[in-house]
C-alpha cells in the first residue's frame, strides 16, 4: 500500500528522490515453498516497509505470526 498526495506522486513519477516522510508505503506478503523444509513458511504472514528510489525500491521484511 502506497498513499500519497498528488504532488508527491508526480515527483515519483519524474524520478525525483522524495523523502519517505512525505509518504506511506507498506507491505504485505504471503509466501509459498515447494520444498517440504519451507513448507512452515506457508503459513506465516510478512509485512514490510519500503523506500521508493528511482531505480528500484528497498524494503524491510519481517516474517510474524
Amino acid at each position: 500500500m502506497r498513499c500519497a498526495d498528488p504532488s508527491t506522486s508526480a515527483r515519483f513519477r519524474a524520478g525525483e528522490i522524495v523523502d519517505p516522510a512525505e509518504y506511506y508505503f507498506r507491505l504485505g506478503f504471503r509466501f509459498e515453498a515447494d520444498s517440504d523444509s519451507l513448507c512452515g513458511i506457508e503459513h506465516r504472514l510478512g509485512i514490510g516497509s519500503a523506500v521508493r528510489h528511482p531505480h528500484g525500491v528497498p524494503c524491510d521484511v519481517y516474517l510474524v505470526g
